[in-house]
């Protein structure tokens, strides 16, 4: 963790030197949309009839705001106001695109605080901007009044209350998603009406989007090969497997890598080139330099990817499960299980999937079963956004709606809209300050927005 700050240094002099003589290296591989990756994870019937957009060009294209089952709504543009100091908790809304660990992380630290100390309802991404619910002991209210925003995170407190209960995960009912999609086209906000109209009265299928398999879309593969016992495999198509979606810098260098392998030695001075990019890649290398054929043994080095491979796997079968589903049936409002439900009748239903992959005994090698959590839980085939408003305002689109739970608005955006988010940005793409709330005549997101990037100035 001390050579962190060097790892920085050596990384970016590196970048430096390969982008000033070649500066198309920090561009993607080839442009690409989303829509690309749908089938490979087990997408079959959105419709290929969508709106072409670019998102999300700046943390500012999508917000979230927070609805708790009581009524109370984390909104934007609106603060918390405070009551009689009666209740043993107090309860802030917080306003970030840090993600909420980051809040939890800053309370914890400025309030020596515990974490099971700190209520919030549900863990949203850093990336976007966020507006929710968190709660700390009412024995916090001196030192919460001398609290001021991290100059790391972006954060803003817009009023705390007391209350008689913790903030829970039971307590959510729900989010107001908001985006703004950049588009080539001008389109009518009649056409768009009557496919947002559409959505409203069908809703969706519930697919995991693209997002849950990874920045190259092939965590599901990687879970997969773990599970089948192919360690070797899974080792090296995550250290060599090139994706679209990755800078040509780091394809290019992953290439070097294949054509390397498993000389760990030499794979070594390859990734060492972006030691903070690779830190993972280094973690995996340096074991199987000291154990050369444990691969099982570098995948528990980082487990926390492995983790997200096995998940994503599950995201791909109950994907393939549900186009099958839909296929035959269309879907109405079925529950299905999760993919890794321990229930004998739950594991049934995806039988064919894990034989068709080679998948028996997987589930029994301890590391793995300790990755996977055995959880009984049911999921909607389709999901129903309420409240769809989506108007143009030149080269842009702003889309409003709310979901129950934390369900995937991404899934909700991609039967409407083709993304892509490649780089360069292409020279279509408008990159002027849209409202988006102004847009739909739903407040203000542009002063947030501001207040936050200059905080982390």
């Amino acid at each position: 963790m001390n050579d962190q700050p060097n790892h920085w240094e050596e990384e970016l002099r590196n970048r430096q030197h390969y982008l000033s003589t070649n500066p198309e290296l920090a561009h993607s591989t080839s442009a690409y949309n989303l829509s690309t990756f749908e089938k490979g994870i087990g997408i079959a019937n959105i419709t290929e009839n969508r709106f072409s957009a670019y998102w999300p060009l700046s943390f500012s294209d999508y917000c979230i705001e927070e609805h708790l089952r009581d009524g109370r709504i984390a909104e934007l543009n609106s603060k918390l106001e405070g009551s009689d100091k009666q209740g043993g908790y107090i309860v802030l809304q917080a306003i970030t695109a840090a993600g909420t660990p980051a809040v939890i992380n800053w309370l914890r630290q400025s309030l020596a605080l515990e974490v099971k100390d700190i209520g919030y309802a549900s863990s949203k991404e850093p990336g976007l901007i966020t507006s929710q619910f968190f709660s700390i002991p009412a024995a916090s209210a001196e030192r919460l009044a001398s609290l001021q925003p991290p100059t790391d995170y972006k954060i803003i407190v817009t009023g705390t209350t007391y209350a008689n209960e913790a903030i829970a995960p039971s307590m959510l009912k729900g989010g107001t998603h908001t985006m703004l999609l950049r588009t080539k086209e001008l389109y009518e906000n009649e056409v768009l009406r009557l496919k947002t109209d559409i959505l409203a009265k069908y809703g969706v299928l519930n697919y995991f989007p693209t997002k849950r398999f990874g920045r190259r879309h092939n965590s599901h593969l990687l879970g997969k090969l773990v599970l089948a016992e192919n360690f070797e495999e899974a080792i090296k198509d995550f250290l060599c497997q090139t994706s679209p979606t990755e800078e040509l810098l780091i394809t290019r260098l992953r290439e070097v890598a294949q054509s390397g392998f498993p000389n760990f030695e030499k794979l070594d001075k390859i990734f060492s080139v972006l030691p903070v990019t690779f830190a993972n890649e280094l973690a995996v290398i340096r074991y199987l330099h000291e154990h050369p054929s444990d691969y099982a043994g570098a995948i528990i080095q980082v487990k926390h990817l492995a983790r997200q491979w096995l998940f994503a796997y599950g995201a791909y079968i109950f994907n393939a499960n549900l186009s099958e589903m839909a296929e035959t049936n269309g879907v109405t409002n079925e529950q299905l299980p999760w993919t890794f439900s321990p229930e004998t009748a739950d594991k049934l239903v995806y039988r064919r999937f894990f034989e068709r992959d080679g998948i028996f005994n997987g589930f029994e090698v301890n590391f793995i079963k300790e990755l996977i959590p055995e959880r009984k839980q049911m999921l909607p085939g389709r999901i129903h956004p309420k409240n769809i408003v989506c108007r143009s305002s030149g080269k842009g689109v702003a889309l409003s709606f709310f979901l129950e739970g934390t369900l995937p608005a991404e899934t909700v955006m991609a039967n409407l809209f083709n993304t892509t988010n490649s780089t360069p940005v292409p020279e279509w793409v408008d990159a002027a300050g849209f409202d988006a709330k102004q847009i739909l005549d739903q407040g203000k997101l542009i002063d947030v927005a501001l207040m936050l990037s200059q905080q982390n100035a």
